[in-house]
């Protein structure tokens, strides 16, 4: 048997897809995309955002943050989505499925507000700053503490949101606008390479099963139904 040259190239290629595959498998997609359905977000759109916060990875761990799982959980965001902001290194051993309820539960007070990916990054990095969003030259924060924002905020704050994401300003500027999110989003997107048109492909199909069942919600007949739990309260001051 003839062995053709690329033959190693498409067995590293296949093996790439299926550990891809693993960590955003068959299951999460009616998971996720019911959910964005709830939340009123383009699932694309909400999903680039964890294409560059943690390469889609629900297993995503940031050391010097301590920001978790798929859009990189934080302390401070942590007791709001019920869970202890003294251990998020243990949302990384939670499956991108069972993930997506605390992620729910965060993205909900935003709901109807996500119009963008702008927008679903905003409510991510300073939600604060949401109503920027639209304008994609606003001036989020900066090395010397300005911001576009109506709110006032402290110069030192305001300072911390720049040192704390200073990898978003590329061009070292010492400013980070809404536009310098969205590039990130695309070059982020860009490295996923076929394994993003591969999840944006996998959105699409789950979309228009919905739109032709409108009363599934699962996702699909052949499938068990998956019902979204809320995610428990866990005590903080839990051993």
């Amino acid at each position: 048997m003839r062995r053709r040259c690329g033959d190693g190239a498409a067995r590293g290629a296949r093996e790439l897809v299926l550990a891809v595959s693993a960590l955003l498998p068959p299951e999460f997609w009616p998971v996720f995309v019911a959910g964005c359905a709830r939340l009123e977000v383009d699932p694309v759109e909400l999903l680039s955002v964890a294409a560059n916060e943690s390469g889609c990875d629900p297993r995503a761990w940031n050391a010097g943050g301590r920001a978790a799982g798929l859009f990189q959980m934080t302390p401070v965001a942590a007791p709001g989505m019920g869970w202890d902001p003294h251990d998020t290194h243990a949302f990384c051993a939670l499956s991108a499925v069972d993930q997506w309820p605390y992620w729910e539960r965060y993205f909900r007070p935003h709901r109807g507000r996500l119009v963008s990916r702008a927008a679903c990054y905003l409510c991510t990095f300073l939600p604060a700053l949401l109503d920027l969003a639209g304008e994609p030259d606003a001036l989020l924060c900066s090395r010397d503490g300005r911001t576009h924002a109506s709110q006032a905020f402290a110069r030192s704050q305001v300072i911390s949101w720049y040192e704390g994401n200073r990898g978003f300003d590329r061009t070292r500027t010492g400013e980070i606008h809404v536009r310098d999110l969205t590039a990130a989003i695309d070059r982020s997107t860009l490295a996923l390479g076929g394994v993003w048109s591969d999840y944006v492909a996998a959105i699409h199909r789950e979309q228009a099963l919905r739109d032709t069942n409108p009363d599934i919600t699962d996702g699909g007949r052949d499938r068990p139904i998956y019902v979204v739990p809320e995610p428990p309260d866990r005590d903080p001051e839990a051993a």
